[in-house]
């Protein structure tokens, strides 16, 4: 073996000749400059919207996303960001948050709190203030729009209407007008039907939505709760269908009061389904149907990683539970929890999709990526805290500005800002009618009547009870093939 290891003879090493040649244009990565107002290249990505998966890239001027093509053609000065297996989707529409409380008086809290939601990938959160004093409520919301720094994400505004009084119509007014809130909650069971009308007449007349908890705190131990949760969605569904109000319900957990929603959608009423945040009853309910959506509950207070960055992980936790076990698909994950809460907002299209002329609030989502549940969201959806959960956002962009990258926060000021949503329009209500037919008398034209089997019991056709001809003193046979004994000529007068 020494031998074979210890040559007495030299070998010299031939190396290639070097030529010279031009060397391709770099494509630089996004520097942790600042990047806002910066064109943005985002190439080599699976664009995913609610209804199409593409391979595109995209370009973002001016915090719009104005081109969408194969093979993009960069322009000189673009930071460009490699999505190369990554998919890149519109920026969460959180619907249903807890940040807000009776006891912030400033905007710093509400923006610490927000933090977390921009690196779970949520661009624009909606949060309610529960105060019953609507003068403190009002100055809030000032405290909230005058805010110089922002926020981390976007903000909308719901707020607490307890019960219908003569301030009622004016409050829901100022707060339309002045701030921009177009989402009511109410709790039904704290107003009369008469109420309710009143008020769903009044929130239609800003453009806005009627926001109902669909668990009510109903004391009837001898009903099920399913029926409780039936009967309270049909009673406010037939009330708001009178005023062509929009209406959401949060928390709703059965598939026959989903499908009781999809029917009143149907009728024309403009509602919504948020399904309750319980992983095992997500995986049971139907998550079919463009009227439902997905909202955290979360009250932004988990706990901080490595890096020292609170992170709410919220949709990577839905995406590891739901898109990886093929539950759905990643076009309905972004249904659930982008396209459809931005439609309920009315900020579809601006919102909620990835279009030219979108704003470019973008996540750069990471499949493979993995992390660890933090205890708020374990709690929220009851599932163990010590899991790990596979997708990760790992850049988002908030109007064409890098928010975070390598799923870190940048150190830059905040850029989110209190949303004034554009008002509903009133539904077209005529073309979800349709023309009343005449059914009540023999031989009308607009329907034929069908013959039915011979009943054997009532010794006569059942088509015929209506169908057959009768004299100018007789009326139709009854349902058990019996004439009205007052036109018989054994009636006995007295």
């Amino acid at each position: 073996m020494s031998n074979v290891l210890s040559h007495d003879y030299y070998v010299a090493v031939q190396e290639e000749v070097c030529v010279k040649e031009e060397a391709a244009p770099a494509l630089d990565a996004v520097p942790f400059a600042d990047t806002k107002d910066s064109v943005i290249a985002i190439i080599n990505g699976k664009l995913v919207n609610s209804e199409e998966i593409l391979e595109s890239d995209i370009l973002v001027e001016g915090g719009k996303i104005t081109k969408i093509e194969k093979n993009l053609e960069i322009p000189e000065g673009a930071k460009v960001i490699d999505a190369q297996d990554r998919f890149v989707l519109p920026g969460g529409v959180d619907y249903g948050t807890r940040i807000l409380s009776r006891e912030f008086t400033d905007s710093d809290g509400v923006a610490e709190r927000t933090k977390s939601f921009i690196l779970g990938g949520i661009t624009t959160i909606v949060d309610s203030i529960q105060s019953d004093d609507f003068e403190k409520s009002f100055e809030f919301l000032k405290v909230l729009k005058d805010s110089e720094n922002g926020f981390y994400c976007d903000l909308s505004v719901k707020l607490h209407v307890p019960e219908w009084n003569d301030e009622t119509e004016a409050v829901v007014e100022k707060s339309a007008t002045e701030f921009g809130v177009r989402s009511f909650h109410v709790n039904p069971e704290k107003v009369s039907d008469e109420e309710l009308l009143e008020l769903g007449r009044v929130v239609a007349g800003v453009g806005g939505v009627l926001c109902v908890d669909a668990v009510t705190g109903s004391e009837d131990t001898r009903t099920p709760a399913e029926d409780i949760e039936e009967g309270l969605i049909r009673r406010v569904c037939s009330l708001a269908h009178q005023v062509d109000v929009s209406v959401f319900f949060l928390n709703v957990m059965y598939s026959s009061t989903l499908e009781l929603v999809l029917e009143f959608q149907e009728k024309g009423l403009r509602v919504y389904a948020d399904l309750l945040t319980d992983l095992e009853n997500l995986k049971e309910l139907p998550l079919d149907g463009d009227n439902r959506l997905l909202a955290s509950k979360s009250r932004g207070k988990p706990t901080q990683d490595e890096s020292g960055d609170e992170s709410e992980d919220w949709m990577s936790l839905l995406y590891t539970e739901l898109v990886l076990p093929e539950k759905l698909d990643i076009s309905r994950f972004v249904d659930l929890t982008s396209s459809n809460p931005a439609k309920l907002l009315n900020l579809y299209p601006s919102k909620g999709c990835l279009r030219v002329d979108s704003d470019a609030d973008i996540v750069i989502w990471d499949p493979m990526r993995s992390s660890t549940l933090s205890p708020s969201t374990s709690s929220a959806f009851n599932v163990g805290k010590e899991i790990d959960v596979f997708g990760v956002p790992e850049f988002v962009l908030l109007g064409g500005t890098v928010i975070v990258a390598d799923s870190q926060l940048r150190g830059i000021n905040c850029l989110g800002s209190l949303l004034a949503p554009p008002p509903h329009p009133a539904t077209d209500r005529e073309s979800t009618r349709s023309a009343v037919q005449r059914s009540d008398r023999p031989g009308c034209p607009s329907q034929e009547v069908k013959k039915k089997p011979w009943d054997k019991k009532k010794c006569v056709s059942q088509g015929e009870i209506f169908a057959k001809e009768m004299g100018i003193h007789q009326r139709p046979l009854s349902a058990h093939g019996v004439r009205n004994q007052n036109d018989s000529t054994f009636s006995t007068f007295y």
